[in-house]
């Protein structure tokens, strides 16, 4: 794949001041984007399987005299954690989550 790659880079670097000069350089800039595009989703979706992978199985249902809630550090959004399917903390923003974990008071 990666000899391909440089192959195919080899050909098309003398040949894109020739197609640009004499069909436009959208020709050369088009091919471009849509590969830097397509890049960019292949790995954006990777993020999301590699994430999906992590879960143990079954989520197990949070009870007991404590609580875990998640609060995101740039915007101060809180989530009650109802059911546990990882032990990863949930992502906001861009980035992870923070856990606090609260006591309940009886009533």
């Amino acid at each position: 794949m990666r000899r391909t790659r440089s192959v195919l880079l080899l050909v098309a670097l003398p040949a894109a001041p020739i197609v640009g000069i004499v069909f436009g350089w959208r020709y050369v800039f088009a091919p471009l984007l849509a590969a830097m595009l397509l890049s960019w989703s292949i790995a954006s979706l990777r993020v999301l399987v590699q994430d999906a992978q992590d879960d143990d199985g079954v989520p197990a249902v949070q009870d007991g005299p404590e609580r875990t809630v998640f609060r995101c550090p740039e915007c101060a959004t809180e989530v009650l954690l109802l059911y546990r399917g990882t032990p990863k903390a949930p992502s906001h923003c861009g980035q992870r989550m923070v856990a606090r974990t609260e006591i309940i008071r009886p009533t």
